[in-house]
């Protein structure tokens, strides 16, 4: 009878090295998972950031476009109707405007304008004439 005895408190301390062993392997699965989930929610953290910064720069070039905008139609109105505004260049909230306006009538309507007339607009930004003239003909299409 004793040897039974000892028998079963051998197999009895098995599985307890067993069960402590499969307790230790499910706690680091446990650490593993909850690590990686604490990376993901990390790395959506910073991109987030990076997404909120690059929306409050865009809102501030927008504001600065807009007060730019706005100083010219003051500068023009206190002009009087005979000038033109001089070029410009505004440094607004870490920004720098540029502005250079122009007379309303130098502009072309592309809707009514000439294919010749349209030829001569793309020319100074093609390298052939003929190009010009081609570009002129499909946009005339």
């Amino acid at each position: 009878m004793r040897r039974s005895f000892v028998g079963h408190a051998t197999a009895a301390r098995l599985v307890g090295q067993h069960q402590s062993g499969s307790a230790l392997i499910l706690v680091l699965w446990t650490s593993l998972i909850l690590s990686a989930l604490l990376a993901g929610a990390l790395a959506t953290a910073r991109i987030d950031a990076r997404i909120a910064a690059a929306q409050l720069e865009t809102i501030k070039a927008k504001q600065a476009a807009r007060s730019a905008l706005e100083i010219a139609a003051f500068r023009q109105s206190t002009q009087g109707s005979g000038g033109q505004s001089a070029p410009a260049d505004l440094h607004l909230n870490g920004h720098t405007v540029s502005l250079s306006p122009t007379w309303q009538s130098s502009l072309i309507d592309i809707n009514l304008a000439s294919e010749a007339a349209l030829a001569a607009v793309f020319r100074p930004y093609l390298r052939d004439p003929e190009e010009a003239a081609a570009l002129a003909a499909r946009v005339m299409d």
